[in-house]
């Protein structure tokens, strides 16, 4: 997960109160490690099968849904019942 950061520059990194960064390509890289991190724990709690039944319009859905659940929440604490009540929330079934 922090595999290539340098933990003090990413600190340094993070934003103000006023949401700029001293080094706003370090934040963006850390935010998009998050993002795949978020992006595996996804496919893992739905199984391959599940994503692979995800019709193109569910899709663009489950982004936005999942994309709202990414800056509502930290990464590490999204679980599997926030994955299945997001996915179902949108899909509405099994």
């Amino acid at each position: 997960m922090y595999d290539g950061f340098d933990i003090e520059k990413l600190i340094a990194a993070w934003p103000d109160e006023n949401g700029h960064s001293s080094d706003p390509e370090t934040y963006h890289r850390y935010r998009e490690a998050l993002k795949a991190e978020l992006r595996r724990r996804i496919l893992v709690a739905l199984g391959a099968e599940r994503v692979d039944r995800i019709t193109p319009p569910q899709r663009a859905k489950l982004e936005v849904a999942f994309e709202k659940l990414f800056h509502a929440k930290s990464v590490f604490e999204i679980n599997e019942t926030d994955i299945f009540e997001t996915y179902y929330s949108v899909v509405g079934h099994a």
